[in-house]
């Protein structure tokens, strides 16, 4: 039946009859595939997604071979997080035009946000055959391989996009952190003095969690927060949650992850789930990934009241299946780490939004309400830093715990290889940590002990290389730098830890769940105290301890603490005594307490927004009950 001239368009443009098909002779029904494409491209590029998707198909229901149809349909998919359905689509158009440039990009891109690395590397090295000065191509390529741990390949990939492109995006950044996981320290303060130029003039030159180890400044840990946040959100988007009221009988709380897998962050929490009180909590595990079939997983998921995963769902669509849970407080566990999705949060899920654990700083957005910290990590003269209002939990906002009780028992240090007489300072936290300066430090300590040796965390031959003759250049035998290789299980690495005399720790980025497993293991963690959230958490930890000796203000400071402990073996071994009392003779440190102090936190942010109060910052108390 033809429409009348009043009645919406059968061509899908939204137009009515008379403006659209009516007034142009040959069209209606039957309108030629070249001019349904047009339209269709028309919609897409005014963001009218859905009509421009059923324009889409009727070009290739009409023309199965049609190459603009399938891949714009593709590109599509990739806009809505369709990511199966875009490989399908996309694979489609590359075979109808295996020479067409952007196809193949957009396909690499589809497999790499699918996780088929392997696949995505194979495209992108066909694309840049095809067009080698494709700049996004190259950035895409260099992301791939960094997930595949081939770190100094995926630092030339981005020197190459730097050498198309020079402004483009991230480029800059992803380059010097490629190079910091394997220690390659070429143009080291060049790189970093044009990172911050570049964060002060508002460009998008390296992502938050990189600059952590770039600057230690919160305020420009803020400015380049805001930025990134701005980049992920570039407009307001409707907010799902539109002041709605519930009345539960228990307060419901959503932790939505990119971690819900083995993974460091799932073995903090998962403990956490196990101790919350489901007389009062309902608790939600919201996954942003893709179900392992790791043990720590089927752990969270039978510690949680509620499951769902919403890996497969647009962010648009992932906000939506969190407001039909009506949870009272949505926490973002992940943060600007790996398998962030910050606009999810950006559309508003829930009443109370709050950032915990996963990340160590400030999301400079202004859609979470709260960042749970404590008085250490973000002290009150810095929080003028943050754009959340700051919770500080008594005691240390990372949970401390205990060591498992199945712990493997200890290696010996020739089990190890280990120099038995040796003094042993440990440094495992992971190589894009290590920097020159704190490196200098390292080799001035081996210069002053003699019989000390430097045990760091294995990585590749190239990092490895790179340590050995960066120790060279100081007038250290490389020899004195051993790597502890990655080990099957984490009690085994746990357990290793006793066989070391002195942890040291990183600066500007500092040691967290690293620092958290030498203490647990009785090993002292010597630490300087920088101004941002990342690079005081070791701190956070020796305050809760009451271990105020290990804290140093400055890297002088820290220097000379650990030549005095390497010097005195009696101060060390008082240390040690000290630290194995605390953790054996303090109950505040338990996972069931801390969980007690997280639900207080919870009860006050919920009954804040009951009130219709906005969210400010507090303290909560020790004794971590409202009653």
């Amino acid at each position: 039946m033809k429409a009348g001239r009043n009645d919406p368009c059968p061509c899908d443009s939204g137009k009515k009859y008379k403006h659209c098909c009516a007034q142009q002779p040959g069209r209606g029904n039957a309108d030629p595939p070249m001019a349904v494409l047009a339209r269709a491209k028309a919609l897409h590029s005014t963001a009218q997604l859905a009509q421009a998707e059923a324009a889409y198909r009727r070009v290739l229901d009409a023309e199965p071979s049609n190459f603009d149809a399938a891949h714009n349909l593709g590109i599509l998919a990739l806009q809505t997080s369709r990511v199966g359905l875009a490989i399908t689509l996309l694979t489609q158009a590359v075979a109808l035009n295996p020479q067409h440039v952007h196809a193949n990009a957009n396909l690499g891109t589809a497999h790499l946000l699918a996780d088929r690395l392997e696949e995505a590397l194979r495209v992108y090295d066909r694309t840049l055959e095809l067009d080698p000065q494709l700049a996004g191509a190259w950035r895409n390529r260099g992301t791939i391989l960094q997930r595949l741990g081939r770190h100094a390949d995926a630092a030339e990939s981005f020197e190459r996009c730097r050498q198309i492109a020079p402004e483009f995006d991230f480029a800059l950044g992803s380059m010097f952190e490629a190079r910091r996981y394997v220690c390659d320290w070429r143009d080291y303060q060049q790189n970093v003095g044009s990172i911050l130029a570049g964060v002060a003039a508002g460009r998008n030159v390296d992502r938050p969690f990189s600059f952590l180890s770039v600057s230690g400044s919160a305020e420009r840990q803020l400015h380049c927060a805001k930025l990134h946040a701005a980049y992920l959100c570039p407009r307001p988007l409707a907010p799902v949650w539109r002041g709605e009221r519930y009345d539960h009988s228990k307060i419901r709380v959503a932790y939505v992850s990119a971690d819900y897998r083995a993974h460091v962050v799932m073995h903090l929490m998962a403990p956490i789930f196990e101790a919350h009180d489901r007389e009062r909590f309902h608790t939600i595990g919201v996954s942003l990934v893709a179900d392992d079939d790791s043990q720590i997983l089927e752990r969270a998921k039978r510690a949680l009241s509620q499951f769902i995963n919403v890996s497969a769902l647009s962010d648009a669509e992932a906000a939506r299946a969190i407001r039909e849970l009506e949870a009272d407080i949505v926490v973002d566990l992940t943060g600007y780490t790996a398998g962030c999705r910050t606009p999810i949060f950006a559309y508003r899920p829930g009443p109370v939004q709050v950032s915990y654990l996963g990340y160590a700083g400030t999301s400079g957005a202004t859609f979470f309400d709260y960042l749970i910290a404590d008085g250490i990590t973000v002290p009150g003269d810095l929080e003028c830093f943050f754009s959340e209002r700051v919770v500080r939990l008594p005691h240390g906002f990372l949970p401390l715990g205990a060591m498992d009780p199945s712990a493997a028992p200890p290696p010996t240090r020739q089990d190890l290889g280990l120099p038995d007489a040796a003094f042993v300072f440990c440094a495992f936290c992971s190589s894009y940590k290590y920097n020159p300066v704190t490196f200098d430090v390292w080799m001035h300590l081996l210069r002053e002990i003699p019989r000390g040796v430097l045990w760091l965390r294995d990585g590749d031959s190239i990092m490895r290389a790179n340590l050995r003759r960066e120790a060279s250049a100081r007038r250290v035998d490389p020899r004195r730098l051993l790597f502890a290789p990655k080990l099957p299980s984490m009690n085994d690495h746990l357990a290793r830890h006793g066989q070391a005399d002195l942890f040291l720790d990183t600066l500007p980025f500092g040691g967290h769940s690293t620092a958290r497993d030498a203490l647990l293991s009785g090993l002292p963690v010597l630490t300087c105290l920088g101004e941002s959230f990342a690079s005081r958490v070791a701190g956070s930890l020796l305050a809760a301890l009451d271990l105020p000796s290990l804290v140093a203000g400055t890297l002088d400071e820290y220097a000379s603490r650990a030549l005095e402990l390497a010097r005195h073996p009696e101060l060390l071994a008082s240390l040690k005594s000290q630290l194995a009392r605390k953790l054996q003779n303090a109950p505040r440190f338990g996972i069931h307490q801390h969980c007690v102090r997280l639900e207080s936190a919870f009860e006050q942010m919920w009954l804040r927004a009951r009130r219709g109060d906005a969210p400010v910052s507090f303290d909560v108390s020790d004794a971590a009950s409202l009653g």
